[in-house]
């Protein structure tokens, strides 16, 4: 067994929502995430 101190928060955002943030560090592919699709993988 191992020590596990991380956490997921899921939290629902409109399309809206998602193109107005900013984002720091590594940029995203946002075109993958809004398209609807069943699973998401990185």
């Amino acid at each position: 067994m191992y020590d596990n101190d991380d956490s997921i928060f899921i939290v629902p955002m409109s399309v809206e929502l998602v193109k107005t943030m900013k984002i720091i560090g590594k940029n995203l592919d946002l075109d993958l995430i809004l398209k609807t699709r069943s699973t998401l993988c990185f």
